[in-house]
């Protein structure tokens, strides 16, 4: 009996023994998971390092962004494109035909600043960081993505045209009618991806910016950038109003319908546009007109309707002359 009771009591213990290891792996995998996770980034659905994520231009190292100070950086101020943001003071800002750049440049003698596309002439000085704002009419799309970039208050997606580091990364951010472009230079001479640059020779050169500190430069500045209420406000269109609406008003497009007119109306109220839209003079028996109400708002870069209410006036002795939601006859 004792020596049953002996062998019970030590398979249990291997068996306990069995589960703490099982746990500890399992802990140990988790934490691991984690670490891997923190350091990398997802495009397209699948993982990327951050070596990866920093040479597509999705994002920097987030504790390294988060102690890129500010203190001493310029604040720049578009009033017609309604946007501003903040900019180290080393970087050269020009504006042009409505684009807003930002640059840097070293000395450094080179015959073109991708050996792909060489024109054969001598320059100066190299440019080792370049950005480009730009608001332009229209929801712009791409016909592929590379992923999704979001930083501060711009949500949006983004693209790479290039190759072996040259080309450059260009943004997507929409801004209710409009759309927010944001092209970045791919610097080859940086990127350690060619060999026919002497990157340790370029990077020892004093003010260089290397690829990693333009990753956190380029996230810094965007994540200082945002967008006036007064330019935002102004922007709430009929053209937007029946793009939010198309799905609930009686026709998508407002005239040359079956009715003889109609009307929209926007009414700025608080954080709020109350919006009415009428369809009057229907080619009905029974209904003369339909009226849509409903209030849109503006959220983190996007247009955004509530309830649409739906009510209709009859024709004369076909019911109700007021609008309503009862049926007519």
């Amino acid at each position: 009996m004792k020596n049953n009771q002996y062998i019970r009591q030590a398979q249990y213990k291997k068996g306990f023994a069995k589960i703490w290891v099982v746990a500890g792996l399992v802990v140990v995998i988790s934490i691991g998971l984690v670490v891997v996770v923190s350091r990398g980034c997802w495009i397209s659905g699948k993982f990327y390092f951050h070596s990866t994520c920093n040479a597509r231009g999705v994002i920097g190292d987030p504790i390294l962004l988060e102690q890129t100070s500010t203190a001493d950086w310029k604040t720049y101020k578009n009033e017609k494109s309604g946007f501003e943001f903040q900019y180290p003071e080393n970087l050269k800002l020009s504006e042009s035909n409505g684009k807003v750049t930002l640059s840097h440049s070293i000395p450094y003698e080179n015959r073109g600043e991708c050996d792909m596309t060489a024109d054969g002439k001598t320059y100066s000085t190299l440019t080792d960081f370049k950005l480009s704002f730009e608001k332009r009419t229209g929801n712009l799309t791409f016909e592929y993505t590379d992923g999704e970039y979001n930083q501060g208050g711009l949500k949006g997606s983004m693209q790479y045209t290039g190759a072996e580091g040259c080309g450059e990364l260009i943004y997507y951010f929409p801004v209710g009618d409009s759309t927010l472009v944001v092209k970045r230079d791919a610097i080859q001479a940086t990127s350690g991806i060619s060999t026919v640059w002497e990157r340790e020779k370029i990077l020892a050169i004093s003010g260089a910016i290397s690829k990693e500190e333009s990753q956190r430069i380029f996230d810094k500045i965007l994540s200082t950038f945002k967008f006036t209420k007064s330019v935002i406000q102004s922007e709430l269109t009929k053209e937007t109003v029946l793009s939010l609406l198309k799905g609930d008003l009686f026709d998508s497009k407002c005239g040359g319908g079956e009715y003889k007119s109609c009307k929209i109306d926007i009414t700025k109220v608080s954080s709020d546009w109350l919006v009415t839209v009428t369809y009057d003079g229907l080619y009905d028996d029974s209904v003369k007109a339909i009226r849509y109400k409903t209030a849109i708002t503006y959220q983190d870069g996007k247009w955004i309707s509530g309830n649409v209410s739906k009510t209709q006036q009859c024709w004369p002795n076909r019911g109700h002359q007021d609008f309503s939601s009862e049926l007519c006859v």
